[in-house]
Order: structure tokens, then C-alpha cells, then sequence
């Protein structure tokens, strides 16, 4: 009997111990005491979102919660645990996210609005680099574009992104999703791919940081022209303006230099590209070449930074 008493007394301690070390965890996240409870050792009920979480399926969630605080506060946004991840609606949207990557890929998007652009006349968008497809949606939400052409190479990326466009059925039939990326040529091309980090995946090495923390496997991608691809738009579209959205992770260079060769920029209005590694200088100079009017952000950080042509 005394061992019985003994045995439960040390489960007690051992339980409150590691709620402690949890607790502790999950304030360094930046969640405040009154934010959270804990349900058992794996289970968080959020206060303010009205959630309750699985840290075994759903720890992206603790980890970019004020991510989802500025989401909620400046979109009025409403979360929904789903098996697959978390379901963010707001306005006429709903998006399906599985890591914080992606919450703070919609803030970028919808809340930061690096892509909002605004004109006049209608354009087609071609979104290279689709990832889960929030940009393409958001862009085929805008009256003036009346087609997308979304490039995504990574199937397992490709796939999310068909579900977010099933999910939004106002820009599903402007969307037309294609497994495949572009470059210089047409060939079939073995990347790393990082489901924790798919906006990280490309023709660049991931950072040592992803490589040493998550899940890193290599993948087999298919790859076109996009010079001949653009060109092929082009003639499926005359006359029509074309807004260029390049986030790639490093075939940057690659595409610019083809599609300049091809001679496929004529039709060209807007370009929205971020540049990785390799700096902005040949980016720009192709853009000048071309008649192209630039702005040019985070110009003091070497590794990345975003570029807007416009004529």
C-alpha cells in the first residue's frame, strides 16, 4: 500500500514537472500565461483563437501564433483545426496551412500586400513559384486579371496548393495549375524539398539551419523553358498585358536571362520578383535593358530581396 502512495506521489511530481518545462516552452513561443491552458501534456486549449491543438499534429500553431494574431487582427480572420492543418477564413477566403512558413507567407500577402498591385486595363498574371497558392488566389480574387498561370515544380507543394484552390471557388476557374518550373531548359532537374519549409525549396541548397532542424529529402522536378513557355502564353493571349510574379528561390537569374533571350518580355508590364543569393545587379540591368522603371527593397540584406519593374 505505502509502495502504491509512493508511486502515485512520484507520477504527480513527474506530471507537474513537465507541465512546467511545457509551459515554459510554450511562453517562449511569446504566448502569454493567460493565453493558453493546458489540457494534458499534449493537448493546448487557446483562449483566443477558441482552439483546441495536438502538439503531436499541430505544433506549427503554437509556434506562429502571433503570426496568427496579426492575421486575426488585421483580416478579421476565423481559425478551424482540420486533420490536414489549420483553416484560416476571412473575407471570401479560406486557406489551408500546415506550417508557420505559410502563416507568414499570408501575412506577406494579405496583410503586408508585397503583390497588390492595381491597374487599369485587364492583365493575365503568371505566378512562378505558385508554393500553396495564396498569391495566385490572390491575384486571380483581383477584377482586372482574368487568367493565372501557376508554376509549381514540387508535387507534394502542388498538391496543397489544388487543395487552397478547390477551397476558393470565386478564382478556381482563373487559376490554371501546372507541376512543373521553369528555367533555362527543358529537363528533369533532383532538388531538396523540406515539407516544413516548402517556400525555402529551389534550385538553391536549403540554409544549414533547415538542414540540421527538419525533415530534408531530395526530389525530382520537371522543368520547361521560360522563354518558350512565356511565348506560348503570349500567343494564347494577344494584345493581353502581362503581370510577372518570379519567387523561386535562385532559378531567378536563369528565367530572367531566357525569357530575355526568347525575346518574351513585350508584352511584360509588371515584374514582381524576389532575387536570392546572387544579388540584384544583373536582375536590374536586364530590366533597364528592357525599359523597365525599378524599385528595389532590402538593398542592405545580401541574401535576398525584392525587386519591382514597371512600364
Amino acid at each position: 500500500m505505502i509502495d502504491r502512495y509512493y508511486q502515485r506521489f512520484k507520477n504527480t511530481i513527474y506530471s507537474r514537472t513537465e507541465e512546467g518545462k511545457l509551459q515554459k516552452k510554450i511562453k517562449s513561443k511569446g504566448l502569454l500565461e493567460k493565453d493558453f491552458e493546458l489540457l494534458d501534456l499534449n493537448e493546448i486549449y487557446l483562449h483566443r483563437f477558441n482552439l483546441k491543438i495536438l502538439l503531436t499534429t499541430h505544433q506549427f500553431v503554437i509556434d506562429g501564433f502571433n503570426l496568427m494574431v496579426k492575421i486575426q487582427d488585421n483580416l478579421h480572420a476565423n481559425f478551424a483545426i482540420d486533420a490536414n492543418g489549420l483553416l484560416i477564413s476571412f473575407d471570401n477566403f479560406r486557406f489551408l496551412t500546415r506550417t508557420k512558413e505559410e502563416l507568414f507567407i499570408i501575412n506577406e500577402i494579405f496583410v503586408d500586400g508585397v503583390y497588390n498591385f492595381d491597374c487599369q486595363m485587364p492583365v493575365i498574371v503568371i505566378d512562378i513559384g505558385m508554393n500553396v497558392g495564396f498569391a495566385s488566389i490572390f491575384f486571380a480574387a483581383k477584377p482586372v486579371v482574368t487568367k493565372v498561370y501557376a508554376f509549381e515544380p514540387f508535387p507534394e507543394t502542388f498538391d496543397q496548393a489544388l487543395l487552397n484552390i478547390v477551397l476558393n471557388p470565386n478564382q478556381f476557374e482563373k487559376i490554371l495549375p501546372l507541376n512543373i518550373g521553369l528555367s533555362d531548359g527543358k529537363r528533369a532537374d533532383t532538388w531538396e524539398y523540406c515539407p516544413e519549409w516548402k517556400g525555402h525549396c529551389g534550385l538553391n541548397s536549403l540554409p544549414p539551419k533547415i538542414r540540421g532542424s527538419s525533415v530534408v529529402q531530395e526530389v525530382t522536378v520537371q522543368l520547361e523553358n521560360a522563354g518558350e513557355i512565356l511565348n506560348k502564353i503570349v500567343q494564347e493571349n494577344p494584345n493581353t498585358d502581362i503581370v510577372l510574379k518570379i519567387d523561386c528561390e535562385g532559378s531567378e537569374y536563369a528565367i530572367l536571362e531566357t525569357i530575355y533571350k526568347a525575346k518574351s518580355f513585350s508584352n511584360v508590364k509588371i515584374i514582381m520578383l524576389e532575387w536570392h543569393k546572387h544579388g540584384e545587379k544583373k536582375i536590374l540591368e536586364k530590366l533597364i535593358t528592357e525599359n523597365f522603371k525599378s524599385l528595389t527593397f532590402n538593398r542592405n540584406i545580401h541574401t535576398v530581396g525584392m525587386i519591382y519593374g514597371f512600364r
